[in-house]
């Protein structure tokens, strides 16, 4: 099975039934200041929901595939969370429930949300080029906070046998990585994870990734992760998803 992100620490992605996250009609835009990508410069302050600026299943379309590919995706409900201070802190991310508390109240924490997405065809699928996705983002009361939280994250990543790879910078602040470990579905073929991680303004968010390392490269995770920075930066429309039922907490398992 594919890892659930979770700040990137790595927690299973667990099968569900198929639940799209609809979207709200044009009342729930998101009205976010507007930015220039070709300006990291540009570091609008936005504001909650954090799921605004997630990814939905509308923005799902495989890299290089055309937009009427028959590859479809549902959505992982059981990786789908609001996050606070109380319960991400309990997370894997930290090396301690106090710890994780600590450090989000001194960034100026004010919420986030977590989602993934996963083919129909699932293992089948990854083995002919399909892949896994989990989103996480996070917003801060200030840019200081976001840049703090930012550093941790990339520190923790680099901590867990990821290697950075090239890619262009996506907001403010970006860095891209790959990671291979394991096997699809007990196969013989390697499995891969690439991951984003990215600021912009107040907003920190990491995509990921998983597939068949023979199939995947970094410019899918890249495609995904510029189209978060497109909601961001007010370029694309940022809707509040449909709330799906949850369990409590999240519950990702520490890095491999």
């Amino acid at each position: 099975m594919p890892s659930r992100l979770m700040l990137i620490l790595c927690a299973c992605l667990l099968p569900v039934l198929a639940a799209s996250c609809g979207g709200d009609d044009d009342d729930d835009v998101a009205r976010s200041p507007a930015g220039d990508r070709t300006n990291p410069s540009s570091a609008p302050i936005l504001q909650q929901p954090a799921s605004r600026f997630a990814l939905s299943l509308d923005d799902i379309v495989p890299a290089g595939t055309a937009p009427d590919s028959d590859i479809g995706y549902i959505t992982d409900i059981q990786s789908t969370f609001k996050l606070d201070v109380k319960n991400y802190a309990g997370t894997k991310t930290f090396d301690s429930r106090s710890d994780g508390e600590a450090l989000l109240t001194k960034w100026g924490y004010t919420g986030g949300y977590e989602t993934g997405y996963e083919p129909e065809t699932r293992m089948i699928g990854v083995l002919n080029g399909a892949y896994y996705i989990a989103v996480e983002v996070h917003l801060f009361k200030d840019e200081n906070g976001a840049r703090d939280a930012y550093k941790y994250i990339e520190d923790r990543l680099g901590k867990s046998g990821s290697q950075k790879v090239t890619s262009e910078t996506i907001g403010n602040q970006s860095s891209a990585w790959k990671r291979v470990s394991g096997k699809v579905n007990e196969s013989s073929v390697d499995a891969a994870y690439h991951r984003v991680v990215l600021r912009r303004g107040n907003l920190v968010a990491v995509v990921q990734t998983y597939g068949s390392d023979s199939l995947m490269t970094v410019g899918a995770v890249k495609e995904l992760a510029t189209l978060l920075d497109d909601k961001a930066l007010g370029k694309a429309a940022a809707i509040e998803p449909t709330a799906v039922p949850t369990s409590a907490n999240p519950t990702p398992t520490a890095a491999k």
